[in-house]
């Protein structure tokens, strides 16, 4: 299970979310939008990454293995920048 760090910095400013990476030097900021912002609000709460991929499969109508292909980079990016931790839940 996976979920947002607790302690990530974020707003939504209409329809992107801006996170701050505070791996970075100085801070950067990451624009999250269309689906970006859409896993974002999903890892809210504590969620297996199957499952993350098989909800967004069926909500946008796309064959798992196509979104895996794409998510599973973009949550190995967001882990190694901290803003993702694992859940016991």
């Amino acid at each position: 299970m996976i979920e947002r760090n607790p302690l990530a910095v974020f707003t939504r400013v209409g329809d992107t979310i801006a996170v701050l990476d505070e791996t970075s030097e100085p801070g950067e900021l990451l624009e999250l939008s269309g689906i970006g912002a859409e896993i974002w609000e999903r890892l809210a709460t504590p969620i297996g990454e199957a499952d993350l991929i098989d909800g967004l499969g069926a909500d946008f109508g796309v064959d798992p293995a196509v979104v895996g292909a794409d998510v599973r980079p973009f949550l190995a990016d967001l882990s190694a920048r901290g803003l993702l931790v694992a859940s016991e839940s």
